[in-house]
């Protein structure tokens, strides 16, 4: 569906526009001098058009009351008129009729059934933003959520971010540590080694004790020992004594000195006896000594602190190999976790691109990635001048199934060549393509001049 005709009345500075196009050209290029009404005359069929959204702010012609803009595509009539109200108030209604005056309801819902208002300009659109283009491509392919598949991964790409945030801590605290080149295999039991010291120390304490005990009881055998030899030589002093004593008293009383010799026998006899019960007193107590084990050598307790502390050092150097460990492999799981992400979103990228390549798009070659819109692998913006007109023009022809129109409002910047080459391209997808441009001499170009049209090239 293309336009047949169209009128432009009283609208923003068109005073007239009123032609009919040759369905057989699919160029139709309006051109004048700046400021004569060809861009006014353009915006006043894409007004009738598009609706509310493309209509002016103040769209009716200074010191006029009213306004019309009508669109004939041959089968439908596409009527607004615009009122005055006050200063630049207004009121406008739209009509869709037939060519014989039959009315169709809810008029703008029909027409938008027909016309996409975005990426009408293939001109414009090539100087769109990378993020634009794309988004605008990828309007064509409706089978596929794009938006649902950037926001999935946009959203491990924000996880991804910080997984690789504390990668990046984890890496700078891992490089930090500090690790001799020889490590221990295990931990050392440091309290088996504190209950060996305190077991040596309490040995050593029985050990005391015993040669203490010993040394004593070897003190009570001499005190015996002496203390029986002493009454031994009592005794045979006591007993010499008595007889010298009774040989000097046996002159005076030899009574008397019998009983004295009888009581130091007595007296040494005694003596004696006692003497050898401490000998046998000894004796006892010397076999119980004999029969004693050898006392052990004592412990040095010296060797085990310094096994405790060995331990402590060790243990350590092993606790801050633990925890370089348990880093490192914390280390891990977050870099293996970050591979994940970057599997997982170069997988929607895939399902992504697999859309595109499987979609029946109009142009073989065409796709794009995150820089944005390729052609045959490479940037758009790298393709020749000939390969980005056609594909634009190719994207909007897509964008607008029904009515294959499309309007390039700087068409001064094309050159001749650039010119034919969107003349082609438009009879190829069977285009109608409306142009502005500035003094063009080109056969066929409607001239207009102080908001009419005046000629015909």
């Amino acid at each position: 569906m293309r336009i047949l005709s169209a009128k432009v009345e009283n609208y923003m500075g068109v005073k007239l526009f009123d032609a009919d196009f040759d369905k057989d050209k699919n160029v139709v290029e309006i051109t004048g001098k700046n400021g004569q009404g060809k861009t006014g005359s353009l915006d006043g069929i894409w007004a009738a058009i598009a609706g509310k959204g493309a209509i002016a702010d103040n769209p009716i012609r200074e010191g006029e009351e009213s306004a019309t803009l009508q669109v004939n595509f041959g089968h439908l009539i596409a009527t607004r008129k615009f009122k005055r109200k006050e200063e630049k108030e207004y009121t406008t209604n739209l009509t869709l009729t037939t060519p014989e005056g039959a009315r169709f309801p809810k008029p703008q819902e029909m027409l938008n059934e027909f016309f996409n208002s975005i990426a009408l300009d293939p001109i414009e659109f090539l100087r769109k933003e990378s993020k634009q283009q794309t988004l605008i491509f990828r309007s064509l392919i409706s089978d596929f959520d794009f938006d649902e598949n950037d926001e999935q991964i946009n959203t491990l790409a924000e996880k991804r971010q910080n997984t690789n945030r504390d990668v990046k801590s984890l890496q700078a605290r891992v490089d930090a540590f500090q690790l001799p080149a020889k490590l221990p295999e295990d931990a050392i039991d440091e309290h088996e080694l504190i209950k060996q010291l305190a077991g040596a120390q309490e040995r050593n304490q029985e050990r005391q004790n015993e040669i203490s005990r010993r040394d004593t009881s070897e003190a009570e055998i001499k005190g015996l020992r002496d203390t029986a030899n002493a009454q031994s030589v009592e005794s045979a002093s006591a007993t010499s004594r008595a007889i010298e004593e009774g040989h000097r008293l046996i002159a005076e009383a030899k009574a008397q000195a019998d009983k004295l010799r009888a009581d130091a026998e007595i007296q040494a006899v005694e003596l004696s006896k006692e003497a050898e019960t401490k000998h046998q007193a000894a004796n006892d107590i010397q076999a119980k000594l004999d029969e004693l084990l050898p006392i052990p050598g004592p412990i040095n307790p010296t060797e085990i602190q310094e096994l405790i502390e060995e331990a402590k050092a060790s243990n350590a150097l092993y606790s801050k190999k633990q925890q370089y460990d348990a880093l490192a492999e914390e280390l891990r799981l977050k870099k293996l976790e970050a591979r994940g992400f970057d599997g997982n979103i170069n997988e929607l990228r895939k399902k992504a691109e697999d859309a595109v390549k499987t979609a029946d798009l109009p142009v073989p070659g065409i796709g794009f990635d995150e820089n944005g819109l390729t052609f045959k692998g490479l940037p758009l913006s790298q393709a020749s001048k000939a390969e980005q007109i056609r594909v634009c023009c190719a994207i909007v022809a897509a964008l607008n199934p029904e009515l294959r129109i499309c309007r390039i409002s700087d068409g001064s910047l094309l050159d001749q060549m650039s010119f034919d080459l969107l003349e082609g391209f438009a009879k190829k997808y069977d285009m109608q393509v409306f142009i502005e441009t500035v003094e063009s001499s080109r056969q066929g170009a409607i001239v207009i001049e102080a908001g009419e049209i005046v000629s015909k090239n």
